[in-house]
């Protein structure tokens, strides 16, 4: 299992939200000037993306950013409104490389959030 892994919650349905892209960047800085995406993975049936990185990358300390596109979930469930957070970013930073990092996203189609999960 990778480092860092996420799981998105569709509090419309109360199910997960499954096939939804999710890219990974990291940048070095504070000043998250130069973000690279290191990793993206779409989430399987469960909503969960467990492997964003190749099993020989490493993860080094610093600022990391989870990019949820939501546009197309949201119109394949045939809601009534156009997605008003079509993309939702989380950013986070840690300095302990060997511990594991899970970020969950829960949404409905007006609002979101977010912890650090286990």
């Amino acid at each position: 299992m990778s480092r860092i892994s996420t799981h998105i919650l569709d509090l419309n349905l109360g199910k997960p939200a499954a096939d939804v892209l999710v890219r990974l960047f990291f940048s070095p800085s504070k000043s998250n000037e130069k973000w690279a995406e290191i990793g993206y993975g779409q989430t399987n049936k469960d909503g969960r993306v467990v492997n964003f990185l190749k099993e020989d990358q490493k993860i080094l300390p610093g600022h990391y950013k989870l990019k949820f596109f939501l546009t197309e979930y949201i119109q394949n469930q045939h809601l009534t409104v156009d997605p008003f957070f079509p993309e939702v970013e989380i950013q986070f930073s840690f300095q302990k490389v060997e511990e594991h990092y899970h970020i969950p996203l829960l949404f409905n189609q007006f609002g979101y959030s977010t912890y650090k999960g286990s």
